[in-house]
């Protein structure tokens, strides 16, 4: 009897151990390759037609590729206005993560910590607002659940000196990052309570899952805006399966499209790996046994307007 009671005090022990221990240790690096950040920043833009109208446009930040800086490897962030993150990529600067605390360095190469996701509650935290270093404090921290796992989220006080019109509303979630965007932290702002002003991320993806998503936006990619280029970019309008594909990569094109319409197919790094040109809308279907396991870029142009979208090849 006395053993059995060891042995089941032994066993709760070791359970509180292990619950201890995997609390708030997160399966997901900030400084992950396949990782993107969906931000979306709404702001008065009018004009004399619309002079109240608020525009709504979103930047996609992702990882790619690594450099060596001295003996330490870094790994590189852009930001895009493209919704898959394939074109227009603008370099941000440079990312090192280490025992939970991500390390940036900006375009001009100067190195500061970007998050610390070990604070507790009382520690700070510095942000530079451009009037000097403010410190934020941890309030709170509680937990979210991403695929079963806990993950911390931590919130922060407001900076000091602000006036009754401003606001941050800081939140760091495990990982993830700020809500108002990957490299908020580097160049903070703050946000205006009487007109429309705001940057919040939208959407965290890995591998073009979406893992993390804001639960008051409807779509992760949103552009509200009211100039028009004549060249679009849309990815609802075709439709592709099965995905992951092996041999045959089925195509659903709208019926309307204008006589004949250009297929390329683009590597994760813009490169062109095969193009066709092809007549009348409907389906088409692509030989896909040619091409390496990996994730591409499906690219149909028409009239005008490029049709994008990713499938993987497995």
């Amino acid at each position: 009897m006395h053993k059995k009671r060891k042995n089941m005090r032994t066993f709760v022990i070791l359970l509180l151990i292990i619950s201890i221990k995997s609390f708030g240790q997160s399966p997901i690096n900030f400084v992950d390759s396949n990782a993107t950040w969906n931000v979306a920043e709404t702001f008065p833009n009018g004009n004399i037609q619309n002079p109240n109208f608020v525009a709504t446009v979103t930047k996609v930040y992702g990882l790619q590729g690594d450099t060596l800086v001295g003996s330490v490897l870094w790994t590189k962030i852009f930001s895009t206005s493209d919704s898959i993150f394939f074109s227009n990529l603008t370099f941000s600067g440079k990312l090192r993560e280490e025992n939970n605390v991500v390390f940036f360095m900006d375009t001009t190469n100067i190195i500061d910590t970007l998050y610390n996701f070990n604070l507790q509650i009382g520690d700070s935290f510095a942000y530079n607002f451009g009037f000097g270093n403010n410190y934020l404090f941890v309030t709170n921290i509680d937990s979210f659940i991403i695929s079963g796992n806990y993950h911390k989220r931590f919130y922060f006080s407001e900076p000091t000196g602000m006036t009754a019109f401003t606001i941050l509303q800081e939140i760091w979630l495990e990982g993830i990052g700020s809500i108002h965007g990957p490299l908020f932290p580097a160049k903070p702002t703050v946000f205006s309570t009487e007109i429309p002003d705001s940057l919040f991320l939208t959407c965290y993806k890995i591998n073009d899952s979406t893992i993390w998503n804001n639960p008051n936006y409807n779509d992760c990619y949103i552009n509200i805006v009211l100039s028009s280029t004549d060249f679009q970019e849309k990815n609802g309008n075709i439709f592709t399966f099965p995905n992951p594909v092996t041999n045959k990569l089925i195509i659903e094109l709208p019926l309307d499209f204008k006589e004949s319409f250009v297929i390329s197919v683009f590597n994760i790094e813009g490169k062109l790996i095969k193009k066709q040109i092809c007549n009348n809308g409907g389906q088409f279907i692509m030989d896909t046994k040619s091409l390496n396991k990996n994730i591409y870029i499906l690219q149909v142009e028409n009239g005008g307007i490029a049709y994008r979208t990713k499938f993987t090849k497995q």
